[in-house]
């Protein structure tokens, strides 16, 4: 005769036992705890600190303290102490807390009721909590279309509130998306995660921000208004269609802050206007082109600026080094051009860059036109250079030498050479004759003419050529 039933596993009576009592016993107290099954709790680990005598609990997974090793049994407060009781298969329990019905299957407590329309919390595959009510351990999880659509909702009570999606590796967040303490769209990442940096965020208007910067390695189109505030690599082509702003560019034309993105019209480029300088002997003027207008640009004029009429003009200024200042003034009206130099000590004199060949000119003491003029009327060849020289070549018929003077013999009339372009001062005049044996004599020059007469030992019956040459200033 066995000693316990089959089916509640209660203590029987044995033939000639003594204190049958205690069997007897035994066995009302076992039928008190497991006729109409009813728990508690089936989700905790540790003991309740006051337990009430008859409390029941189903034992959850991993449990310690008095429940230590009592995986999934029944545990039960009676006389004082705990008891256990191994569920067989199919006992069923009803659990009061989460007003659900459990049945013992393959050795788990598993729910076998159908579940009301509002449950407290569930669980599939593990066991929910106060704060995770929906819990689901699954290798994948199947949301579907009812007819056509299917839509997600994440719901907060206020803005400064949170509905996100906590991405988590080993229990531990790694990345959050979502509305996270305002009502702008949200990516943040964390790498312990305790701290966590926001990545990118969305604005209700639909602009974008990307607060640690941007490293793009493909082609890229930022079509709409795009604000980058920080380091940002972009390492393909880049499309901008629409107008960038923003302090990244530069806050005026004139703003040379490293760093900074040029705006249409700096320092001159792609303007139909460049910008105004205020003094030429500024030594803090950056490099670039500078427009300079009458009585509103100050400083050294180059000589040709004598009055505010003639001031207007471009100045390109070029710096090789911080110390070392080089400008290029273009006057508008002549277009010459006019530069000088600053070294640290000061500004040199403007000099103007000549062309080689032309008119040659001058103006107060400083060369305005060509290096080298060159001409020729029918009174011979001159050529005239930008210090001021001015030679003067003539061949000149003379006539002969045949007018007996003492000794010797003369021209019996004097030859004047008119010279193919006057003089500033009289000339020095210097000529050869084409006769051995004569020379030549002059009055002094004026300053357009000069009176020779041809010189001989012997009678020249025959009219002579002299080969002249005057040498003076043009100016």
């Amino acid at each position: 005769m066995p000693d316990d039933t089959p089916i509640l596993g209660l203590p029987l009576i044995l033939p000639a036992q003594a204190q049958k009592h205690v069997t007897h016993n035994e066995a009302l107290r076992l039928l008190d705890i497991l006729v109409q099954l009813t728990v508690l709790d089936r989700d905790l680990t540790t003991p309740p600190a006051v337990p009430a005598e008859g409390d029941r609990y189903i034992v959850a997974a991993n449990p310690t303290g008095a429940w230590a090793g009592q995986d999934g049994r029944i545990a039960a407060f009676w006389g004082g102490i705990w008891l256990f009781i191994i569920p067989r298969e199919g006992w069923t329990a009803r659990v009061t807390d989460e007003d659900v019905t459990v049945t013992v299957t393959n050795g788990l407590w598993l729910r076998t009721d159908s579940p009301p329309e509002t449950l407290p919390r569930l669980g599939i595959g593990t066991a929910p909590d106060t704060t995770n009510r929906l819990s689901v351990v699954s290798p994948a999880s199947l949301f579907s279309h009812a007819g056509t659509d299917h839509r997600m909702v994440l719901n907060k009570a206020a803005a400064g509130d949170t509905a996100s999606i906590l991405l988590q590796a080993g229990f531990s967040g790694r990345a959050e998306i979502g509305l996270a303490g305002n009502n702008d769209l949200s990516v943040k990442v964390s790498g312990d995660g305790t701290a966590f940096a926001t990545g990118l965020t969305m604005q209700a208007s639909g602009a974008v921000t990307l607060p640690q910067g941007l490293t793009v390695g493909g082609d890229t189109t930022l079509s709409g208004a795009t604000t980058l505030s920080g380091a940002t690599t972009l390492t393909g082509p880049v499309t901008l269609a629409g107008n960038v702003t923003g302090a990244a560019l530069q806050a005026n034309v004139q703003d040379g802050t490293a760093g900074k993105l040029l705006v249409t019209g700096a320092f001159g480029l792609g303007s139909t206007s460049a910008p105004l300088i205020a003094n030429l002997d500024a030594t803090t003027t950056l490099s670039g082109t500078w427009r300079t207008v009458d009585v509103s640009t100050t400083g050294t004029w180059p000589p040709v600026a004598t009055n505010a009429a003639t001031r207007l003009g471009i100045l390109t200024v070029l710096r090789p080094d911080a110390a070392f200042i080089l400008q290029r003034w273009l006057q508008t009206d002549t277009a010459t051009e006019w530069t000088r130099r600053n070294a640290g000590a000061g500004w040199s004199t403007w000099s103007r860059s000549l062309p080689v060949t032309g008119t040659v000119a001058m103006a107060a003491g400083q060369p305005t036109g060509a290096v080298i003029q060159r001409g020729s009327t029918a009174n011979g060849d001159f050529i005239r250079f930008a210090d001021g020289t001015q030679i003067c070549t003539f061949s000149l018929n003379i006539g002969p030498i045949n007018l007996a003077s003492g000794a010797i013999f003369q021209g019996s009339v004097n030859a004047i050479w008119t010279f193919p372009a006057a003089f500033a001062v009289a000339p020095v005049v210097s000529g050869l004759p084409a006769s051995t044996g004569a020379w030549l004599t002059a009055a002094a020059p004026s300053l357009t003419a000069i009176s020779l007469r041809g010189c001989a030992a012997t009678s020249q019956a025959s009219a002579i050529a002299a080969s002249l040459m005057a040498v003076g200033r043009w100016v």
